[in-house]
């Protein structure tokens, strides 16, 4: 069965793929794909990459994406040469998620 490309697939892998670093949000209406194009995003990186949902925490908080973030952190320290993408899915449901990003 062929896979469906969303259409901001092109732009957002560009984006991936450019020498700045910076946060990128994909924002959309429930149920339009935003997972699954990461996911095929993921089929083509050639780095490392750490995917974690808020919806599988029960407490999700600034602790939670403190320690995801570390663990992404210690990723790359085990391996400086490498690429590393940390996706958040679902954090919108986290209070005051952007202030604690901005923070790390």
């Amino acid at each position: 069965m062929a896979q469906i490309v969303r259409e901001a697939y092109p732009q957002i892998k560009q984006q991936l793929l450019a020498q700045e670093r910076f946060i990128q949000v994909l924002e959309g209406p429930r149920q339009v794909g935003k997972t699954t194009l990461v996911s095929q995003l993921f089929q083509e990186w050639e780095g490392k990459s750490l995917f974690v949902s808020a919806d599988a925490q029960a407490n999700a908080g600034a602790v939670w994406i403190t320690e995801q973030w570390n663990t992404a952190r210690a990723m790359l320290l085990a391996d400086p040469t490498s690429k590393l993408v940390l996706v958040f899915d679902e954090i919108q449901k986290i209070d005051n998620w952007s202030e604690t990003i901005k923070q790390l």
